[in-house]
């Protein structure tokens, strides 16, 4: 659909270009459907802790708070990056995310893996 929009404004898409758009949408929508999954069994393992009497919503309130602190506490601890001509930059935003979503994904995996039998 995306490719025949393309076509209709006038942009000749040739084979080779439309296989490899067309693999990469289908790819996207793969990984959207997967990220979708993940989400509904991550909500469905807290509504099962919530259910068991969990304070889920405090635990997850003090996991935040505790990954913003060694993100904190690791930017303070690297200095800032020196380019070549010496002007300095910070980490990029990107990295500093994904190092979020790393150290939230081994949270959320280890609360369970603690209260299994």
């Amino acid at each position: 659909m995306v490719l025949n929009d393309l076509e209709c404004h006038g942009a000749a898409v040739s084979e080779q270009s439309r296989a490899e758009l067309e693999q990469k949408i289908d790819e996207a929508r793969e990984n959207i459907r997967k990220a979708e999954i993940i989400k509904l069994k991550a909500e469905a393992r807290l509504d099962l802790l919530k259910q068991i009497g969990v304070s889920v919503d405090t635990w997850l309130k003090s996991a935040m708070n505790q990954v913003m602190e060694e993100l904190e506490n690791e930017r303070w601890a690297r200095p800032p990056a020196v380019t070549s001509n010496g002007t300095l930059h910070s980490i990029p935003k990107e990295k500093k995310a994904k190092s979020l979503k790393i150290t939230w994904m081994f949270s959320m995996t280890a609360v369970p893996a603690l209260l299994a039998p």
